[in-house]
């Protein structure tokens, strides 16, 4: 039995430091309202010790809560680590714990997301984030637009 309502969407923003994922985050969810849609914006806390201690209780948390429920899309926002950090700095955002952590973190951290985009092509759609945000902008949509109509179907 149908209630008319659409069926909500999972949907996570992966990328390194400085990939625009917060950019596109606040793209999409002004783009979804516009189409009478309301998302819910939340964001993993982070960059201090107590932020990093709150992640990880919520990573136990969650898991227990959602009973290993995954994201129907994740959004990967693939871009080389110095020029994501130089973006960053020259945005002059206050340096983060991540920021300070040394170049071969930062590529380990890319090269595993392109491994589980690899390993769930289904799941993963892997965006070029070194792309002008307006372009960007447009992938994002072209990824998420075919999942949301499906849902209403």
């Amino acid at each position: 039995m149908s209630t008319g309502k659409t069926t909500g969407r999972f949907i996570t923003f992966e990328g390194g430091e400085g990939s625009g994922k917060s950019t596109q985050l606040e793209r999409l969810a002004s783009r979804l309202r516009t189409r009478g849609l309301d998302p819910l914006k939340t964001r993993e806390p982070g960059g201090t010790p107590l932020g990093e201690g709150i992640r990880e209780l919520l990573r136990v948390l969650n898991r227990a809560a959602t009973s290993g429920l995954e994201p129907d899309l994740t959004l990967l926002f693939d871009l080389d680590p110095e020029a994501g950090l130089a973006r960053r700095a020259r945005a002059a955002m206050p340096a983060n714990r991540l920021d300070r952590e040394p170049d071969a973190f930062h590529a380990r951290v890319r090269a595993r997301y392109l491994e589980l985009a690899a390993a769930e092509p289904g799941r993963f759609v892997v965006l070029d984030a070194s792309l002008a945000p307006e372009r960007l902008e447009a992938l994002v949509w072209a990824a998420l637009e075919p999942r949301l109509i499906a849902a209403r179907a």
